[in-house]
């Protein structure tokens, strides 16, 4: 079941369903620049949160691959 959209950001039209996404996708909407780099790929991100998670996505040794799709992951089901 999908979630309904109850937020659009003025700025570039995204939509959001929850109060905290917004606002957290306003505070770095806009921005000229992004703020942080990663150290392995030098790829640009907005905020340390965004960082984050593509570093444990891209640089990260995932554990488990999917026998269906290739899929990688840290942990299993």
């Amino acid at each position: 079941m999908a979630t309904e959209t109850k937020y659009t950001c003025e700025n570039c039209c995204k939509e959001y369903a929850y109060t905290r996404s917004i606002e957290r996708h306003v505070a770095v909407c806009g921005r000229q620049t992004p703020e942080v780099v990663c150290e392995k790929c030098n790829k640009k991100f907005p905020s340390k949160g965004t960082l984050s998670n593509h570093i444990k996505a891209k640089h990260t040794n995932h554990k488990f691959v999917c026998e269906l799709c290739g899929n990688r992951a840290m942990a299993g089901i």
